[in-house]
């Protein structure tokens, strides 16, 4: 790892212990959230789980980004997964927008969205059927914008599993 490198591993690591403390959605409460802390932050999840389902959508780096930290921030508000899972989502969006081509990035997304769905299977939510095979259907050696497709569903079917928590 040269020091460029290096420095940017260090950045993405402060931002995300940053984000931890600055971000709403990305702690650990100890509990759910109340519903009406809850339902704009998730809410604005599922907005973006919807955007990515419609094919007008252009599901690009800024989108993806966008969508893992809204996804933190509602597992976060759900009490779903741990702070180490907001984190690692956070991390995987800073390195989706530094280095959207490697392939160290598309496993960092892949192995964030797996834990995710994961999480959101552990919440017993009902409606995940598949969501961890959408994660793992990324592959770890493609550029993310290759995958468009498998990221699409990812998000479509998180946002579907994640609603009847949402309604709670």
């Amino acid at each position: 790892m040269d020091e460029r490198e290096l420095l940017l591993h260090i950045g993405i690591v402060a931002l995300a212990l940053t984000g931890a403390v600055a971000f709403p959605g990305c702690r650990d409460t100890g509990g759910s959230a109340t519903s009406s802390e809850a339902a704009p932050i998730v809410k604005d999840y599922l907005e973006v789980a919807d955007a990515a389902g419609a094919e007008t959508t252009t599901v690009d780096e800024q989108f993806l980004a966008e969508a893992l930290r809204k996804l933190a921030a509602a597992l976060g508000t759900l009490n779903l997964g741990d702070l180490d899972l907001q984190v690692a989502l956070r991390v995987a969006a800073e390195h989706v927008v530094l280095n959207p081509e490697r392939a160290d990035t598309t496993a960092a997304v892949r192995n964030s969205l797996i834990s995710a769905a994961e999480a959101i299977e552990a919440g017993g939510t009902g409606g995940d059927a598949g969501l961890r095979q959408s994660a793992e259907s990324l592959d770890p050696d493609r550029s993310l914008r290759d995958q468009t497709a498998a990221i699409r569903e990812f998000l479509r079917k998180s946002g579907t599993a994640l609603r009847p928590v949402a309604a709670r």
